[in-house]
């Protein structure tokens, strides 16, 4: 039984190492540049420490996406990807941008949004913004500390049981 304690604690503090991490991601905010463009404070951290960051970029509704990409230069732009669904209006893709066109984006009105792209951040919830793909990861993300906290009280319930 000694060892199974052990372990439990050993589970718990790589855990609590996780969610302290994991709050670090989400205490981003949206900000506001001075024509209306929403993005997430995260894009302004992660140039800190990178050339490039991944973001989702969403376009008003009449903003053709092809053309809109050509006005940046391969140096500002990288991997873009638009994915063009059949019968779905989207004013949204993803690219690695570089600082530079990061501050033009904020200062273009055609600009919605520009979002943090990131697996696993949750990143800021707001309706207004339009921000719900960080809703759902903000979703994903607390359900998946519900079912890890199920399972360390169901180890521990066990345990105990013995």
């Amino acid at each position: 039984m000694h060892n199974d304690v052990k372990t439990i604690i050993i589970f718990s503090i790589i855990f609590t190492v996780f969610l302290i991490n994991n709050i670090n991601n989400i205490s981003a905010e949206m900000l506001v540049s001075e024509v209306g463009v929403q993005y997430d404070s995260k894009i302004l951290e992660k140039f800190e420490s990178n050339t490039f960051a991944n973001v989702i970029i969403i376009l008003e509704e009449s903003v053709d996406i092809d053309n809109f990409v050509t006005e940046f230069s391969n140096d500002e732009f990288k991997d873009v990807i638009n994915r063009n669904i059949p019968n779905k209006s989207s004013n949204r893709f993803g690219a690695k941008i570089s600082e530079d066109a990061f501050f033009k984006l904020l200062q273009d009105e055609r600009v919605e949004n520009i979002e943090y792209n990131w697996v696993g951040y949750a990143g800021p919830i707001s309706k207004e913004c339009g921000n719900w793909s960080s809703l759902s990861k903000s979703l994903i993300f607390m359900a998946s500390l519900i079912l890890i906290t199920l399972i360390l009280y169901s180890l521990i319930k066990k345990i105990i049981g013995k």
